[in-house]
């Protein structure tokens, strides 16, 4: 089976170059058949072979111009573009400054209606509202939560605190 494959092959291989012969004959008029080891090449051949490619090359470096990369001043494009050594020193030099919450009563609570409320200095609010920068983000009877400087602080229910005393004399 495999010969008859490797014949077949063959057989269509010969096929063709003799049909490729029988309509371009000028094609195979250029073909030298005189086959010659390397060894018997003289050296005149082997220069007259070898020429032509020489010239070939010279009108390649008059026609384009040599041209030479140069990194000096670039930057090396296998190095990360930040040190370790940067990130540490900057994560040091830029730690969050803690902003202290503003002053925030809570004079009462609304927690039994449809939403909950709460009477935070003199101000009715809901949850998602704001006073000044601080957020409100969730009311219940415990007290407020309140969102500021992306941290959350809890604020107490006035009941759980109870009335608020000056300082004793």
């Amino acid at each position: 089976m495999i010969k008859m494959r490797k014949i077949s092959r063959l057989i269509i291989f010969c096929l063709g170059l003799f049909i490729t012969a029988s309509f371009y004959p000028e094609a195979f008029a250029e073909v030298d058949w005189n086959l010659k080891a390397p060894k018997e090449l003289e050296e005149e051949e082997i220069i007259k072979k070898a020429a032509p490619l020489e010239n070939a090359r010279k009108k390649d470096e008059t026609i384009r111009p040599k041209i030479e990369y140069n990194s000096q001043g670039l930057r090396d494009p296998f190095r990360p573009l930040i040190t370790e050594k940067k990130t540490e020193s900057a994560a040091v030099s830029r730690e969050p400054e803690i902003k202290p919450l503003p002053v925030l009563t809570v004079q009462g609570l609304i927690w039994g209606g449809i939403f909950p409320q709460a009477i935070i200095n003199n101000k009715v609010v809901k949850v998602g509202d704001a006073i000044g920068e601080v957020k409100i983000t969730e009311i219940s009877k415990e007290g407020v939560t309140v969102l500021f400087a992306n941290m959350e602080h809890k604020l107490s229910s006035p009941a759980v605190t109870g009335p608020q005393q000056k300082g004793k004399k």
